[in-house]
């Protein structure tokens, strides 16, 4: 279901229909990925937390592997604040998660009365993994909370119009399961790892009216004045424009 989008302060986005705490910056933020910067990084997200109404001290980044482990954390992982998956999972309020991106999609899955929430890292690779079906389970299995209570927010990434890596489609052509989300047009087969996540979401007892989502291209979307709204890898690359990455935040409570 295609939802509402609410800006916060010219800086960042959110779902105006999603239960729990949750954000995505806007380029307007500056780069959040200090693999891409130093100082000002610190800044920007300085910033950006006390926008957002976040204490720096309480987030908990990832540091993606490209994989499918999800780690649970609770106040007791913020002496680590980084860590090395592609997934995290609390049901503590006190602790925010983070993830730097730059084209892969970002999910965050939330009970339905905000008690638990779980951000993930969702490209090609981590949906290739199932990471999406792994987290339900965790939900269920560790918290008790069953598909039928679970919202699902899909955010900001590299969609179908812009994704036609060539390598990675020549990949994914090989495996049976995405076929159907890689559509070949005049420039290259392209790919919709938003789809492959909604199917995984389906097969995993999640019923569409429990997903919102937003169609922002990380690659092509831009404002009113023609600027692009995120960062993305993909664009960088092949338009040589420096690097950057946008923060997803997420909190229970």
């Amino acid at each position: 279901m295609r939802a509402r989008l609410l800006t916060v302060q010219n800086v960042a986005v959110r779902f105006a229909e999603f239960p729990a705490v949750h954000a995505f910056s806007l380029k307007s933020a500056g780069n959040m990925s200090q693999r891409w910067g130093k100082e000002e990084v610190k800044d920007n997200r300085l910033r950006f937390f006390v926008t957002m109404g976040i204490w720096e001290d309480s987030v908990i980044s990832m540091a993606v592997e490209h994989n499918s482990r999800i780690e649970a954390v609770d106040h007791g992982g913020l002496a680590r604040n980084l860590i090395h998956c592609d997934g995290l999972i609390t049901d503590d309020p006190s602790v925010t998660l983070a993830l730097a991106l730059g084209d892969c999609l970002p999910i965050v899955m939330a009970s339905d009365d905000r008690s638990v929430v779980a951000l993930l890292h969702a490209g090609w690779k981590g949906a290739d993994k199932l990471i999406a079906r792994k987290a339900i389970a965790l939900f269920q299995n560790e918290y008790g909370i069953t598909p039928d209570r679970l919202r699902v927010a899909i955010g900001p990434g590299i969609r179908s119009c812009c994704y036609n890596e060539p390598s990675t489609s020549l990949l994914l052509s090989e495996r049976p399961a995405w076929t159907p989300f890689l559509r070949e047009v005049s420039d290259g087969i392209h790919i919709d790892v938003a789809g492959y996540n909604r199917r995984q979401l389906k097969e995993s007892g999640i019923y569409p009216d429990q997903i919102i989502e937003t169609s922002l291209c990380t690659c092509c979307a831009k404002d009113s004045q023609g600027r692009f709204l995120l960062f993305s890898h993909h664009r960088a690359k092949n338009d040589r424009e420096k690097e950057g990455r946008f923060l997803v935040l997420a909190a229970a409570g």
